[in-house]
């Protein structure tokens, strides 16, 4: 059987590719040879143009042609299948979609699908993002779509988050950006918040161990991870029940 392939368009930063990368093949997969883990390939670009500065200033260099690249590079690795490892480049799924043969997963519908085991509609969401990522919308549309009530921080309190947590996160000083991380959800708490959403790919990796245990945290890459794994595995169950039917259907000829 050939085979089936993951693919993981990366880079952005490059240790929230390694992140989803260790979720898919660390954390939620159970596997006790090489040949039972799940096969991915993944295309980490760092010199991809900044998403929000992209995003905030038209005049700046898109990110788009090197995403695309990305998506190509992605094609003829045998990918079948696109998760991002990177929140505010959800942005541009819908231009990234028409980009590509390949179906692409958006982190926000693995969120949701998560939350809505773990939460009750009308229940209030918190999220931590980017400006960008909060400019684009995408986390409160479709929070609301599935009846939850997103939250923010203030303008300030995202930059601040922004502007500490996540740029220490990608200059890899990951025990310098936690204090700013616990900030951020004490903040959110103080609201009365207690389901947030990690939604940048640098948050997990910074989340402090001794924050609110009163708080249901979400991990937008942990979610995204799972999300594959689901397809991977309904994917084969698929293609190994049509392989049976055709082998059956052999033998009765």
């Amino acid at each position: 059987m050939e085979t089936r392939m993951i693919g993981v368009l990366g880079g952005m930063g490059p240790l929230a590719t390694i992140d989803l990368m260790q979720k898919i093949i660390i954390m939620l997969t159970r596997a006790a040879t090489d040949q039972e883990h799940i096969p991915v390939v993944a295309y980490s670009d760092p010199t991809i143009p900044d998403r929000r500065a992209a995003l905030f200033d038209p005049s700046q260099q898109s990110p788009l042609p090197k995403m695309i690249a990305g998506l190509k590079g992605l094609e003829r690795s045998g990918a079948e299948y696109i998760v991002i490892a990177c929140n505010t480049a959800h942005h541009w799924i819908p231009i990234l979609t028409d980009a590509t043969k390949l179906p692409i997963l958006h982190i926000a519908d693995a969120v949701c699908a998560a939350l809505s085991i773990r939460a009750r509609p009308g229940t209030k969401v918190g999220i931590l993002a980017t400006n960008a990522t909060l400019f684009s919308g995408f986390y409160d549309t479709r929070l609301r779509q599935h009846g939850f009530i997103p939250v923010r921080l203030t303008h300030e309190e995202i930059s601040t988050l922004e502007q500490s947590a996540i740029a220490l996160v990608k200059r890899g000083e990951i025990e310098a950006a936690r204090p700013f991380v616990r900030d951020a959800v004490n903040a959110l708490h103080s609201k009365g918040i207690e389901v947030v959403i990690l939604a940048c790919t640098e948050l997990p990796l910074a989340i402090p161990r001794d924050v609110s245990r009163s708080m249901t945290y979400i991990d937008a890459t942990e979610c995204l991870a799972q999300s594959a794994i689901n397809w991977y595995r309904d994917r084969r169950s698929l293609l190994s029940s049509q392989t049976n039917v055709a082998d059956a259907s052999r033998g009765r000829r």
